[in-house]
């Protein structure tokens, strides 16, 4: 491959990927045409893109961009997996697919603009949805409210008693 085609493709990826907050760096060593073809589809289901790097041209391109952190990540044939999505779900979807599919691998990416490793990736994709965390505080914030609510009903409910029960004993008195 000539200098001056290597240059553009290093500009084409540095211009593509400035700017990334959130992606990840995924290893595919094993991983058969119709495999990759298969990933590619189900992630972009999820509004996500995986583009296949020459490693040599990636880490010039994210050394122009500042992304020199992801530079570590690309050892052997790798691909990097972004998108509109936030880094949970597609930590998730890449995840989902690498259980089924043990060639892949994922090495680490960006959240945030921060790196992050393999590690870290695998626990993000254990969180849970959006929805149920949602649900989850808002049960915490309740909780407390209904015991609350419930202390007070009870104490209301015996005030109501007592005042039935001094009501009906003054009724009998007035009654004799």
């Amino acid at each position: 491959m000539g200098r001056q085609l290597k240059d553009l493709m290093a500009k084409e990826l540095a211009s593509r990927y400035a700017g990334t907050e959130n992606c990840l760096i995924i290893g595919y060593h094993g991983v058969t045409a119709q495999e990759e073809h298969q990933l590619r589809r189900a992630l972009q289901g999820k509004n996500l893109k995986m583009q296949v790097l020459k490693n040599s041209l990636a880490a010039r391109a994210f050394g122009e961009i500042g992304l020199d952190r992801l530079t570590s990540f690309l050892d052997g044939p790798s691909a990097i997996v972004s998108g509109e999505t936030d880094v949970v779900d597609m930590c998730k979807a890449v995840s989902e697919w690498a259980r089924e599919h043990e060639k892949l691998s994922v090495r680490g990416g960006l959240m945030n603009g921060q790196a992050i490793s393999a590690e870290d990736a695998a626990k993000l994709a254990r969180i849970p949805p959006l929805e149920v965390l949602h649900a989850q505080v808002l049960a915490g914030i309740q909780g407390p409210m209904v015991y609350l609510a419930n202390a007070f009903g009870a104490i209301l409910s015996q005030l109501g008693r007592t005042l039935d029960a001094i009501r009906r004993k003054k009724e009998e008195e007035d009654k004799k």
